[in-house]
Formats: C-alpha cells, structure tokens, sequence
C-alpha cells in the first residue's frame, strides 16, 4: 500500500466506522462501544457506507491529479457529489454540513471560489479539515513541505471554498503539517510533536492567525512557551463535537494516547458526537501512519478493508493522484538537473 491509498483508505474506513453511530453520545457507546464495521444506524446504510467526508476528500484528489490547484474545478466536483452523488459508495449523497451547503449556494450564484465559504466564528464547523488530506500529498511532491508561503496559502483557499475563517484555516494546516511529518518517518509522538511546533511557529508571525492559537488544546503553549502535551489530558476533557477545534484536538489526542490503527480509530469513533468526522480525522493520520509499518498487527484489519463499499472508486481515484504525482516528480529531477 502506498502512502496515498494509506491516507484516504484509514480515513474512509474511520468514516465508515463512524457513520451508523453520528450523533450517539459518549454515553451511550461507553455503554454499547463500536467494535467492528456495521451498519443501519443513523443512516439505515449498509456497512461500509461513507459519508461526505471521504466523498469530498475524493473530490478534492481527483481534482488534483490534474496536476494543478484549480479551485473552480474543486468546487465543481463538489457540487457533483451534492448534486449528483458523485464520489459516494452507491451514488445517493446522504448528509451535508450548514455552512457547506451555503457555500455551494454561494458558488451557484457567482461568488469566487475561495471567497465562497463562511468567514464568521460561528461557521467554524469541520467541513474543510475533514477533507483536507489530499494537498499533503500534492505540496510535498511539489514543495517537500507544507510550512511554505505558497503551500500554506493554498490550504487556506482550499479550506475558504466552505470554511473561510482562520481558525478553520488553521487546523487545516495543523492536519497537514502533521500527515507530512508523519510521511518523513520516526515516531509517532516525535512527528504529532514536530508538525505542531512548526505551525505555532509559523503563526506566531501573522498576528491575524497568532491570535487563534489559544483556541486549539493541541496549539496552545505554556508559560515556558512549550506546546501542551495531549498526553496528559484526560478523555473527560476532549470533545468531540463538529466544532473544528474539537475534533482537530480529538482526533490527535486518540492518535497520540493509543496504539495500532484500529484501537485508534474505535477510540476516536467512541468519543461520541460527531463520529464519523472525529473517526476520518483520525483515521487519515494512523493509516498514515500505522499502515506503512512493517508491523502488520498495527495496521488496518482485513475485514473492515473487505467490508467498506466502493473500493475501486478510492482506488482509481489514488491511482490516478499517484500517477499525477510521481509526473510532477520525474519533471522537477528533469529541471534540476
């Protein structure tokens, strides 16, 4: 399994997971925990089903494997998937987010693509980290990083075609910068740890962005000026809601406080609330993660992988982002040489 198909395949199978019990509280799975893929539920969808998260996740790759950032053409593949049932598991769009959706009506009566999404504290839902994963893998085939002024700039504006406010704009490059970390190996504690700082960083000198730092658990710094260690917090004090914020901080917080892909994941989609987003989150960073470990008792179980509908769909679709990149590749050795 390559690095593409690690992501979006643990992001979809954390969607997935997390689609029958949307909206459950922490309760009432601390009561009857998710332990396997199953289906019904919210939904009344068969195992397997994913919902908008990976959806739009794969929107956004085939977009790119264009081989260029064209946010007219992002929009209008996702317009498909709300139209059309573009990108699902068997072509019927089941779930939308308030603020998503007023973007797509925005964009259909002529606003500009990034000037489409919600700029306002209460439009911070998790509609754009939730599919975020796939610029990762475009900015280090074209960059070797995230943390560039261009590199972040275009996940502003992929985060401002719904979601247009810093805060959102901000955990989208905290995903990031992560997944990148992640992918360039070491422990899984050391790459949480490294992206994170990189961000604060990063943000300390655009006054706008500096002062939403302190929102984020994962981004806040003590007196010392040293990030907050996730693990010394407590499960009682992670949310799990479908504020941007929480599920940035619990999807991270699972990462970092459990071991091997699918107790991860179960961990994050337990949490409650908003499961599928907290469980695609999550998902995208173990399988990034745990998947690409030679330790085959870490990574994603056999039958949830033969359980989750349409996998040609992801597959063509990584196929076709992977051969875009490693073109992208072979060009910029060409004109380094």
């Amino acid at each position: 399994m390559n690095e593409i198909e690690a992501g979006i395949f643990g992001l979809a199978i954390g969607d997935a997971l997390g689609v029958p019990v949307e909206f459950s509280s922490r309760a009432q799975l601390d009561a009857h925990p998710v332990d396997r893929m199953y289906g019904h539920g919210t939904y009344r969808k068969p195992a397997g089903t994913w919902s908008d998260d990976t959806s739009l996740t794969l929107a956004l790759a085939d977009s790119l494997s264009q081989g260029l950032i064209d946010y007219s053409d992002m929009m209008g593949r996702f317009i498909a998937w709300f139209h059309d049932g573009a990108y699902t598991t068997d072509g019927h769009r089941f779930d939308i987010g308030t603020t998503t959706l007023t973007a797509f009506q925005r964009f259909l009566q002529g606003a500009e693509p990034t000037a489409s999404g919600g700029c306002a504290a209460n439009e911070n839902g998790n509609g754009s980290l939730m599919r975020i994963l796939p610029i990762v893998y475009y900015l280090r085939a074209r960059d070797g990083k995230i943390l560039t002024a261009e590199g972040v700039e275009a996940i502003h504006n992929i985060s401002a075609l719904t979601h247009g406010h810093p805060r959102s704009q901000i955990a989208c490059v905290a995903f990031c910068n992560v997944a990148h970390q992640i992918l360039e190996g070491g422990s899984l504690h050391e790459a949480v740890h490294q992206g994170l700082s990189d961000v604060v960083d990063y943000y300390n000198n655009l006054p706008e962005y500096a002062k939403e730092l302190h929102r984020f658990t994962c981004l806040s710094v003590d007196e010392q000026g040293q990030l907050n260690s996730l693990v010394d917090i407590e499960r009682d004090d992670i949310r799990s809601s479908g504020y941007v914020v929480d599920t940035l901080d619990a999807a991270l917080w699972c990462l970092v406080n459990h071991q091997g892909y699918s107790t991860t994941v179960l961990a994050a989609v337990n949490l409650g609330s908003d499961t599928d987003t907290t469980g695609a989150v999550c998902g995208a960073l173990a399988g990034l993660y745990y998947q690409l470990r030679d330790d085959k008792t870490q990574r994603i179980p056999e039958d949830w992988f033969e359980e989750l509908g349409n996998k040609p769909g992801i597959l063509g679709i990584c196929s076709a982002l992977g051969a875009t990149l490693k073109a992208m590749g072979s060009q910029k050795e060409s004109a380094n040489a």
